[in-house]
């Protein structure tokens, strides 16, 4: 049987190894009581800890990726394209590892506060229609029921931004250009 390497003082993300702890001597399991930074104490496997796959002690998954009020509620509308299109507001808006976060949240554009939950999105703006998308009317507005609306791909292009000779510009303005 190998010598299992000694992992204390060493640190795994949010977690410092403390000391080698319980485990299965028959299998060669390693556990290391770590303490996590938010102040919890910890229990891991070596494998985990080396590997990458235990960087928190679970603290991690209790932080919110975009803002809630009030009680989870059961709407009815999980899976259906309107709920999708809110979700994906939601996401764009407050969760940084989204790829279209540098172009809303990292913009400064929000949700207005009614929105935050399904139910005022729902009965502010109805069900989606058929090829229909969420618009801001504003581009450089937050989502709010006065400056969104269902709208076409067709009227959608309008408000693209591309880069063009170094600068930023809607579709209107590079359309344009000679």
């Amino acid at each position: 049987m190998s010598k299992l390497k000694d992992l204390t003082g060493r640190t795994f993300g949010k977690l410092f190894a403390v000391r080698r702890t319980r485990g299965r001597r028959d299998r060669g399991d390693a556990f290391w009581l770590c303490k996590c930074s938010c102040g919890r104490n910890f229990i891991a496997r070596s494998d985990r800890l080396c590997s990458g796959g235990r960087t928190h002690c679970g603290c991690m998954r209790k932080t919110k990726r975009y803002p809630r009020r009030g009680p989870k509620e059961s709407h009815g509308y999980t899976g259906t394209k309107t709920f999708g299109v809110w979700k994906s507001m939601m996401n764009r808006c407050y969760v940084p590892s989204n790829p279209s976060y540098k172009n809303y949240g990292g913009r400064g554009i929000k949700v207005c506060k009614r929105w935050y939950r399904f139910v005022n999105f729902l009965t502010d703006m109805g069900n989606r229609p058929h090829n229909r998308t969420l618009e801001r009317r504003n581009n450089d507005g937050n989502y709010t029921s006065r400056n969104c609306c269902w709208a076409s791909r067709a009227v959608q292009t309008r408000n693209q931004r591309r880069w063009v000779g170094g600068k930023l510009l809607s579709a209107k303005e590079w359309r344009s250009l000679p």
